[in-house]
């Protein structure tokens, strides 16, 4: 357990980053001869800003790091060029004089999603327009990858070079649009495949893993956590400054190994001392044999920082706490826990391997976005009922909350095979799951008529959901080749989108039946219409993000579907290449999916929020209404960017 208060640790590294930043709102590195002596020199440059302002973007703002993120944002708007490209070095600095570069796709791609995170109202129309220019001028072949340097004329060709880095971090801004790139996902995997994470830009293959990982989510992710945890010492990579960039890659890649803890606990020890030196991060040049790095004490904390903040969120995600110093536990992470530890005791009896593989799997589960929502939906549900909520037990809870983990356990597993990406030592881990869910559900309600029967129904319906599915809600991909079925879903009412998941509503479906609202009560029927509005809005959410990964593994939603109608109707074609043919999906996408989607998250948000207000035994509907509060968020982002990204794609 870490020990350490990790906002009073977030406190004193802000404060080193305030010491360190300078008038223009830019930071000093520090350059020096990779065998040399020990002299360093001081460098100028635009790209220890970009770096640090992008860590930073993670952080929760108190007004010192406000006032921080605005100084280096105008530092960086003051260094671009007319056509929104970025140098190196800082204009007009001694460096930019006596070893002049020219502009690089490395730096102006750090800087635009530096800006980009700090306020996207920077990065409008227009400069989306120059930015499509500029990649277009330095695409080796289409759709990437691309060149590195902004270099025309004689000897241009020397300068024409494909980097893992810069086409990673290119990546990283584009995906920032909610754009990826094939040919660039393709790169990737080359390098991850063959463990080449090396780079003439980078002194470490940490850096180049950072990079991947901020917007790599493919088949290979488990290969790069291996490569990390191959080359630790009980969580720390070489120095600080590598532990951060490995810690930050780890858990972008969603890894919760116990070298996170040991790491965490290693950056807050060094932050006083370690953190605040220079460690190798660019390779400045190379000439005569003699390499000279680069680093800044300014970029390490940043990374630090950086790190440390996402495994807050992870503690305060799996533990409802803001602080690891709080003493005292809040009601529901109380129950959330107890959860936990009914779920893990279910295993104490088994196999010691199957017993690891179980427990690493639900931990997997609780600790995603979705925790809370599975374990406490029924807790929720007890509160928005005010004082008449008071008869359910605390005990009742947790055993509705245990069923709905194990159902979502099982569900999810299950999932994976339907979609064929299951893992056959899983499946005996969903069956277990499933007989804990039926004993629990009847064992909460062993004397209530009305609920069996209720159960059973719901039960039938996520049956015939995914019979349903594997029928027709999938199409034949072969080498990136799509074969469109004759005849794609019709799926009209969005009401079915819901079926799959209504065994999520069980948990207060058994509370409505343990204080007498049976299926048949105005009560029950409201909540259900709730409830079916609510997971049509989350299906539809889910399916708006992941269409290129449904599109890429062949699975038919509801968006896919449209999106696949609209090509359709504009190309005549039968087949779709995935690689090829990307781009012009994506602006079919914005063009005429996004918009249509978005709008019907929105409807059914706001029938789900009549529905439940019409519940008279209902006296706290926003505890559940809080669920529906960043998906309707989600949909007017995407609404709001729309515009801007309907610019970005027919430049390209």
């Amino acid at each position: 357990m870490i020990k350490s208060n990790l906002k009073d640790a977030i406190n004193l590294a802000t404060s080193f980053l305030l010491a360190e930043q300078r008038a223009d709102g830019s930071f000093l590195d520090y350059a020096w001869e990779a065998h040399g002596g020990g002299s360093k020199w001081e460098r100028h440059t635009i790209f220890s800003a970009a770096i640090v302002l992008l860590s930073l973007s993670e952080l929760t703002e108190s007004e010192d790091l406000k006032a921080l993120k605005k100084r280096a944002a105008n530092f960086l708007l003051a260094q671009k060029s007319n056509r929104w490209s970025f140098n190196y070095w800082t204009k007009g600095s001694n460096e930019q004089k006596t070893m002049p570069y020219p502009d690089d796709l490395d730096d102006t791609s750090c800087a635009l999603a530096a800006l980009l995170k700090y306020d996207k109202r920077l990065i409008d129309g227009k400069v989306m327009a120059h930015l499509i220019k500029i990649l277009t001028s330095l695409e080796a072949e289409e759709g990437g990858p691309y060149y590195t340097w902004f270099k025309e004329g004689k000897n241009s060709k020397n300068w024409k070079d494909i980097d893992l880095a810069v086409n990673s971090n290119v990546g990283f801004l584009l995906s920032l649009f909610e754009i990826s790139l094939p040919n660039i996902e393709k790169l990737m995997e080359d390098h991850i495949f063959k463990e080449d994470f090396s780079s003439p830009y980078y002194a470490s293959p940490f850096s180049q893993i950072y990079f991947i990982s901020r917007t790599y989510n493919g088949k290979l992710k488990e290969n790069i956590i291996n490569y990390l945890l191959k080359r630790d010492t009980n969580g720390i990579w070489n120095n600080p400054f590598d532990t951060a960039l490995a810690l930050n890659s780890l858990i972008n890649l969603g890894c919760k190994s116990k070298e996170l803890e040991n790491g965490i606990n290693y950056l807050l020890k060094s932050l006083k001392k370690e953190s605040r030196k220079s460690y190798p991060f660019v390779v400045e040049s190379v000439k005569n044999r003699k390499m000279i790095l680069s680093g800044s004490p300014a970029i390490t904390i940043a990374m630090s920082l950086e790190a440390i903040e996402k495994y807050r969120k992870i503690l305060e995600a799996d533990n409802g706490l803001k602080d690891k110093s709080v003493l005292k536990m809040s009601e529901p992470m109380s129950i959330k826990n107890e959860i936990l530890k009914k779920s893990k005791d279910r295993f104490k009896s088994t196999d010691p391997e199957f017993k690891k593989f179980a427990v690493g799997y639900i931990d997997r589960i609780v600790g995603g976005n979705t925790g809370d929502l599975i374990a406490l939906f029924p807790y929720e549900f007890r509160e928005s009922l005010g004082p008449v909520g008071k008869k359910v037990s605390n005990k009742m809870i947790i055993s509705l909350g245990l069923a709905n983990l194990n159902g979502w356990t099982a569900y999810t597993i299950y999932d994976n095979f339907f979609d064929g990406e299951g893992d056959p030592k899983s499946l005996s881990l969903a069956n277990l799951c499933l007989r804990e869910l039926a004993l629990l559900y009847k064992g909460v309600l062993r004397q209530n008529k009305d609920f069996i029967p209720i159960f059973v129904k719901i039960m039938d319906r996520i049956d015939e959901a995914n019979y349903k599915e594997t029928k027709n809600g999938y199409f034949e991909v072969k080498k990136d080749i799509i074969s469109i079925p004759r005849a794609l879903p019709e799926y009209g009412d969005l009401s079915g989108l819901a079926q799959k998941s209504l065994g999520h509503g069980l948990g207060p479906m058994a509370i409505l039946c343990f204080l007498g609202y049976g299926n048949e009560s105005l009560e029950f029927k409201g909540f259900l219409d709730w409830l079916i509005n609510y997971l049509v809005t989350r299906q539809l959410n889910d399916d708006l993000h992941d269409w290129e990964e449904d599109l890429k593994a062949g699975r038919i939603t509801e968006v896919v579907a449209a999106l696949i109608k609209n090509w359709q109707l504009k190309t005549k074609k039968e087949k779709i290449n995935i690689r090829k043919d990307l781009l012009e999906l994506q602006k079919i996408f914005w063009y005429e999916v996004i918009e249509g989607m978005a709008q019907e998250i929105l409807i059914h948000a706001e029938a789900a929020k009549k529905s439940i207000a019409k519940i008279k035994i209902i006296k706290n509907p926003q505890r559940l209404n809080n669920f529906l509060v960043p998906l309707e968020e989600s949909a007017k982002k995407s609404l709001s960017e729309r515009e801007n990204m309907i610019k970005f794609l027919s430049s390209y």
